[in-house]
């Protein structure tokens, strides 16, 4: 295996903070919104979901990398925030869907479209420093 250069390292490093600048800036439009940053990464989640059924507690953990426990909490909060439902699953009476209501899918419409610009750009300088982390270095 090849060692890393001071370029490579440069790289990732520069990537890593692009990450964090895209996601501090989707937090902050999230909470000028009116959501927390995890509210607003589980509407995103649930708006993104397009099997033509609203997402199960198992699914939305499955896609947030989280526990269903966690996930179970995460959606009771933004049930009593006003952002989503919790609907009968009609494929599996053991389980639950959830759904956004029209409050939660304008709190991520106004999100989007105040933050369109910000979004766009961090997002932009991610993509290049993601180009860059995968170009290989030619220093040894």
């Amino acid at each position: 295996m090849t060692a890393l250069s001071d370029r490579d390292y440069e790289a990732l490093a520069r990537f890593r903070r692009s990450v964090l600048m895209f996601t501090r800036a989707a937090d902050a439009l999230a909470r000028g919104a009116g959501a927390s940053p995890t509210q607003n990464l589980l509407l995103l989640t649930i708006r993104a979901h397009t099997t033509g059924q609203d997402p199960t507690i198992s699914s939305l953990a499955d896609e947030l990398q989280l526990r269903p426990h966690s996930v179970t909490e995460l959606v009771q909060r933004a049930q009593r925030a006003g952002l989503v439902d919790v609907i009968a699953n009609p494929a599996d009476a053991r389980s639950r869907c959830v759904r956004l209501t029209e409050r939660g899918i304008d709190v991520l419409a106004e999100q989007f479209e105040r933050g369109r610009s910000e979004l766009y750009e961090a997002r932009q300088r991610l993509l290049d420093d993601l180009r860059a982390v995968q170009e290989p270095s030619t220093e040894q």
